[in-house]
């Protein structure tokens, strides 16, 4: 890998790393799902680099745990952070819960992430989807309630084909 080379090179030729060259690491190790290196790389960053991890370098490991299945080690780290962590650390775990099957886990996130952000229309969208899937279709219905309230609209839909040789996109609900 790229990345890992070019991080070996930096090590070899002594070069300063700081905290956006373990942001470009970390996210690598996570989309390629080399979470032991991911871990290994967040744990050496203050230990021996002497960057302090800030929410980005939080986010990729959580996205490294969620994308490998370990949801409630993502959960816990993110529960024990001495910092204030972002709404993006929590959709890395929202997205390893929908790909990994925990809703329920699913519910407590995006509840929590309604909570740390204002309305986004994704989250709520989320949280809909995930009540609907868990069986809950009442508290789907009030979050779509809820979304009208609050004025949020979901994005509609789109599809494009190509038909001889040209692109034609459609909008769900333009039929």
């Amino acid at each position: 890998m790229a990345t890992l080379s070019l991080f070996a090179r930096m090590i070899k030729f002594r070069l300063r790393l700081d905290r956006i060259t373990f942001i470009g690491i970390l996210m690598a190790c996570s989309h390629v799902g080399m979470i032991d290196t991911t871990i290994i790389g967040f744990n050496c960053m203050k230990t021996v680099y002497g960057v302090e991890p800030k929410a980005e370098h939080v986010g990729c490991l959580v996205d490294a745990l969620s994308r490998g299945g370990y949801l409630d080690k993502a959960r816990s780290m993110l529960e024990s952070m001495l910092f204030e962590t972002n709404a993006s650390t929590w959709r890395a775990l929202l997205g390893g819960c929908f790909a990994h099957g925990d809703y329920e886990l699913g519910v407590v996130v995006a509840r929590h992430l309604i909570e740390l952000e204002p309305p986004e229309e994704s989250v709520y969208v989320a949280l809909q989807k995930l009540y609907a899937i868990t069986g809950k279709t009442e508290d789907a219905l009030k979050v779509r309630k809820l979304m009208c309230d609050l004025d949020i609209k979901q994005s509609s839909g789109a599809s494009m084909i190509e038909v001889e040789g040209a692109a034609c996109e459609f909008l769900a609900g333009t039929l």
